[in-house]
């Protein structure tokens, strides 16, 4: 718990160059913040915070199509920048730098937006 406890002390900023110094490692991990759901809202993939004590109406996470693929497919557990990588070139025509450039752009933006956890 303390290791999770050290990320409160700094700026989204300041997150983003921590896990920019980590995500080479292998063994970096995160998790989708719980509560977030995958929705279908007019034909746009959007996230919803379905917890009642953090809803936010005043922005809606919208995702194409290959982020809805990876955030379903990540489930509940644990991924790492590599996992993601695993799934586009398995499910698309990509090859592997590819992917992870577009995957750490992707978890950059999902960080932004509050939907992970370390």
């Amino acid at each position: 718990m303390k290791e999770q406890n050290i990320f409160l002390r700094f700026s989204v900023v300041d997150l983003k160059f921590i896990f920019y110094l980590c995500r080479s490692e292998s063994n970096y991990y995160m998790k989708k913040k719980p509560g977030f759901v995958l929705q279908s809202v007019e034909g746009e993939n959007v996230l919803v915070n379905e917890t009642i004590d953090s809803v936010k109406f005043d922005r809606i996470v919208a995702l194409n199509a290959t982020a809805s693929y990876l955030w379903k497919e990540v489930g509940d557990g644990d991924f790492s920048v590599d996992d993601l990588v695993r799934l586009l070139t398995k499910e698309y025509e990509v090859d592997a730098d590819k992917a992870k450039a577009d995957a750490e752009e992707l978890v950059d933006d999902w960080i932004k937006a509050g939907l992970l956890s370390f």
